[in-house]
């Protein structure tokens, strides 16, 4: 291929890209690799983190194949706010639909808010607030009156906000498991041993998903500088602007709203 050729080439790329990123674009971010957790707000910890992935994987992974209403799938998101009136920003039923959480309908979204607050000089996300979207079949086993009761009674009265979180997602898991699977060995709650995986953790760098496929073509020797750098620029702008390149491990399911919302007292 000449080079003249090659540029036609690049250019045709690069619009094509920009066309797809155009038309595709969405109101909300694109869920992150690990989908199960997307902690916008950058208020989680690692162990936290890691816990929500591992029990959405296992969920979904275990009961995906089960007739009629498996692959149960349950997401956390956050969104730090400046102030409380930005919540008006997000409506969780539309991210769910974006996002398609859970096979069959089987899918439950978390979003929780985050307010700065100033701890010693530093600003520091705090929780402020809880919604949820529950997908269409999910409501026969989390209706929205379980889901309040449970988020009453975990994420809004424990003081430890870690444990809140892994207490809720416990709930949850115990409920669909059960009335959805029909499973009922679910063992109670562990406090003991969660405050010590939360004491002891170790982030494993193994776990990021990192897509190098296209940067390992973009630095081969087959292109010049030239064609890099507008490659390079192209890239950076669509999954920049779109996530183009992120995993989107979405069942297909749908919500219409029925929630719950509750702040912080």
């Amino acid at each position: 291929m000449t080079r003249k050729l090659k540029g036609i080439f690049l250019i045709i790329v690069i619009v094509g890209i920009f066309l797809f990123w155009y038309f595709n674009r969405k109101d909300y971010p694109n869920p992150t690799a690990e989908y199960y957790v997307n902690d916008f707000a950058n208020a989680l910890s690692p162990a936290t983190k890691h816990n929500i992935v591992e029990k959405g994987e296992i969920l979904y992974d275990y009961y995906k194949d089960v007739e009629g209403n498996g692959g149960a799938q349950i997401v956390v998101a956050t969104f730090l706010l400046e102030e409380a009136a930005d919540m008006n920003q997000y409506d969780p039923t539309d991210i769910f639909n974006q996002w398609k959480i859970g096979k069959n309908d089987m899918g439950l979204l978390i979003v929780l808010y985050f307010i700065n607050q100033e701890y010693e000089g530093y600003q520091l996300p705090e929780f402020y607030a809880i919604d949820t979207a529950i997908g269409y079949q999910m409501k026969q086993y989390l209706t929205a009156s379980r889901v309040g009761a449970i988020v009453d009674a975990t994420i809004l009265t424990e003081e430890d906000f870690d444990m809140g979180i892994a207490k809720m997602l416990h709930e949850f898991l115990w409920i669909v498991t059960e009335k959805a699977y029909g499973y009922e060995e679910f063992q109670p709650f562990n406090e003991e041993g969660y405050q010590e995986y939360f004491d002891y953790y170790i982030p494993d760098d193994s776990e990021d998903i990192v897509n190098t496929t296209i940067w390992s073509y973009i630095f081969s020797s087959s292109m010049t500088l030239f064609e890099k750098i507008i490659m390079i620029g192209a890239v950076v702008f669509v999954v920049g602007g779109s996530g183009l390149f992120i995993i989107n491990r979405g069942g297909g399911g749908a919500s219409g709203g029925a929630g719950i919302f509750r702040r912080r007292r």
